[in-house]
């Protein structure tokens, strides 16, 4: 039987291994990772220029850091492309990337790329406190406090986003925290319109424990909900908190109608003819 030198033998091997042309396509090998395969092919140009960035795109997207920097050319989208893997960041030195990334990371939640930006002494350009508190990123916005990525302006606008986007969680730690800073009326007053606006009604509950307002603070909270069409969160405050329907009047009622707001509208009907019977 003839036996082939053992350098024929590794051609075959190499060229079976690592360029099978219906397994290690260039995203396959992206994917995957296969930093040898793709050394090979490489070496025996095996891929033109939109292959390699096809390989170089999905590397970059998976977090395969010895891929993507045998691959990147400088006009390459990392960017785009990045999906907060933190191997990534490690090989890749850009001014200014943090800025370009950290909407990514507090809006998908990569905590381990926030650290490290935190550990390379990055400093945030704009209010990050508010954009983790807007998604619910609670995890994110205690890195964010403990290491202190923020300024003290930075805290009121967080609480008001997550009470607007209905984020308890966050709502309750943060007032947790600084309740304290924000028992001024004028602060009292942006977080009830703010949770008027959002219409969430578990905010509103934890919001009436905390500051304690009198009926007439929620005047204009509770006409903001109505025309925004909050009918669960309206229901609550005229039902349980017996906040009088005054700011009800049938222009208003005209208008809710005109909106749409159809169960709203035969509820607050209700309301308010009881309302003003009584009264009379």
């Amino acid at each position: 039987m003839l036996q082939l030198p053992i350098v024929i033998h590794k051609m075959i091997y190499d060229y079976i291994y690592y360029y099978d042309p219906k397994k290690h396509t260039p995203a396959h090998m992206g994917i995957t990772g296969n930093i040898n395969g793709i050394k090979w092919i490489l070496a025996h140009r095996k891929w033109n220029n939109d292959q390699k960035k096809e390989a170089l795109k999905y590397a970059t997207q998976n977090g395969h850091a010895q891929v993507f920097q045998l691959l990147y050319y400088p006009e390459f989208n990392v960017r785009k492309e990045w999906k907060g893997h933190v191997d990534i960041l490690k090989v890749y030195e850009s001014p200014n990337f943090g800025d370009f990334i950290i909407g990514d990371i507090l809006e998908y939640n990569y905590e381990e790329s926030l650290l490290y930006l935190v550990h390379k002494g990055y400093m945030p350009t704009w209010n990050i406190l508010s954009k983790a508190a807007e998604h619910g990123r609670l995890n994110l916005v205690k890195i964010i406090l403990k290491y202190k990525i923020h300024v003290q302006n930075d805290i009121f606008p967080a609480i008001w986003v997550s009470c607007m986007g209905g984020q308890i969680k966050v709502f309750k730690y943060l007032m947790d925290q600084y309740a304290a800073l924000y028992r001024d009326p004028y602060y009292t007053k942006q977080l009830l319109e703010s949770t008027c606006i959002g219409g969430h009604v578990d905010i509103m509950s934890e919001l009436r424990q905390r500051i304690g307002c009198t009926p007439v603070d929620y005047k204009f909270p509770l006409y903001k909900a109505i025309r925004l069409g909050r009918y669960d969160l309206v229901v609550y405050l005229l039902d349980e908190c017996d906040i009088i329907p005054s700011v009800v009047d049938q222009r208003l009622l005209d208008y809710v109608e005109q909106c749409g707001y159809i169960r709203l509208h035969d509820y607050l009907k209700v309301k308010t003819d009881t309302f003003y019977s009584v009264s009379l």
